[in-house]
């Protein structure tokens, strides 16, 4: 099918026109090409006059595109991971929908680096505890930042244990940057 209008994706076929003459248009060849090699359509997945719909895992409407609400929801009650096969089933989800969030890739960078056969794997529901100053002990603070945000961290050392003191994070914007 050499028609612009017509999207195929595996067994599902999606036809989108500006006006009803053109849409009759696209149905006529959809129709014809499916006669002429035998093929058969399945009424109960059939929209016509559809001004929105779900397809390959999106909601497409007039207005453009969205993540399906059962996905995100799916993503937003998954429990904590155990290990890294379940992470690695979590990323697969949430990259599906990962061109729905600015900066995606960036924010499951930590993520995809606990995947590695290299990294020992831990995610726990305790949140990291913040040490009390000791006065007298080393200090050690350690930066990054990157063309649009900051960060740092102020560890103090104990016996070679590093302890968090504080976090520190801040997006730069406008005469910031």
């Amino acid at each position: 099918m050499n028609h612009s209008s017509i999207v195929l994706y595996l067994d599902d076929l999606v036809i989108i026109d500006s006006s009803w003459k053109e849409q009759l248009r696209s149905l006529e060849c959809v129709f014809k090409t499916c006669l002429d090699h035998g093929l058969i359509l399945s009424s109960k997945k059939c929209q016509l006059e559809s001004h929105e719909l779900d397809f390959i895992g999106h909601r497409i409407t007039a207005s453009g595109i969205k993540p399906l609400k059962e996905h995100l929801e799916a993503i937003k009650n998954m429990k904590t991971t155990s290990d890294k096969t379940e992470l690695k089933r979590y990323l697969r989800m949430v990259n599906f929908n990962v061109m729905f969030v600015r900066k995606g890739s960036e924010i499951l960078a930590p993520l995809y680096k606990l995947t590695s056969a290299k990294v020992d794997y831990e995610w726990s529901d305790q949140e990291p505890t913040l040490t009390h100053y000791k006065p007298g002990s080393k200090l050690v603070l350690v930066t990054d930042s990157s063309g649009h945000a900051v960060g740092g961290t102020l560890y103090q050392e104990k016996e070679g244990v590093f302890s968090p003191l504080g976090f520190f994070s801040k997006s730069l914007q406008g005469p910031d940057l």
